[in-house]
């Protein structure tokens, strides 16, 4: 019986190691395909981060463009503006210099009678 006894207990012990090393290769694969996962996740952290950054320039791009139009919009306005508005109403303003004698008028008279 201890014949027995002793066969029973060197083959639970190699059961127990046979579990051991199958459970040491399963966590073994389970490692590498956590590697594996974390790398696939890696990459598309990396392609996520190009896909967020290449909007936000064209995005502070396309506000530079819009705001640069809106300058140059404000501008022509201004210019409209003024040239209707302003220099129409000091032409009206002043219209009665021009009825004014021209002062270079005499000092030209005598110019011509001296070189007669």
């Amino acid at each position: 019986m201890k014949a027995n006894r002793d066969v029973t207990e060197a083959l639970q012990r190699t059961i127990g190691l046979m579990q051991k090393e199958l459970e040491r290769k399963s966590s073994t694969a389970t490692l590498q395909s956590a590697s594996t996962a974390q790398d696939t996740l890696n990459l598309v952290i990396g392609t996520s981060k190009q896909l967020i950054t290449v909007p936000e320039k064209t995005d502070w791009l396309d506000r530079v463009l819009i705001i640069s139009a809106l300058v140059f919009f404000s501008l022509v306005v201004l210019f409209i503006l003024k040239s209707r508005i302003i220099d129409r109403g000091l032409r009206i303003t002043f219209f009665w210099t021009r009825l004014l004698p021209n002062s270079s008028a005499p000092v030209l008279l005598r110019r011509l009678r001296w070189h007669r």
